[in-house]
């Protein structure tokens, strides 16, 4: 649902987390490396500002979906990104990885 922060102004009404982000697509640079990018959700949830969450797993052969580890790098912290793309360094050529991208906003992080 909806909620409001304790510092909006009392004439702002209540907003909702956005929605997710929008066509995520990955961009090959090098075998060791690529660009992640999206659109902004197509609902902020009522408010100006938008931040960005990355999820990164990696699976070596048949094995079970794991948290990249530590060589999987991108320039900033994985959450509260607020750019639309982020470059992603220190991938394996022979394994396989899944990203996700989630979009929060206040009143998301405060629930």
């Amino acid at each position: 649902g909806y909620s409001r922060m304790a510092s909006d102004p009392f004439e702002m009404g209540c907003t909702k987390p956005p929605t997710a982000p929008r066509n995520l697509t990955s961009h090959f640079l090098s075998p060791s490396s690529l660009l992640l990018s999206w659109e902004p959700p197509s609902d902020l949830g009522g408010r100006r500002e938008v931040l960005y969450k990355v999820q990164c797993l990696e699976r070596a052969g048949g094995s079970s979906w794991d948290d990249c580890g530590e060589s999987v790098q991108w320039g900033s912290d994985s959450e509260g990104l607020a750019e639309t793309g982020v470059n992603i360094t220190g991938l394996h050529p022979r394994r396989d990885y899944r990203f996700s991208v989630c979009a929060t906003n206040t009143v998301s992080d405060s629930q």
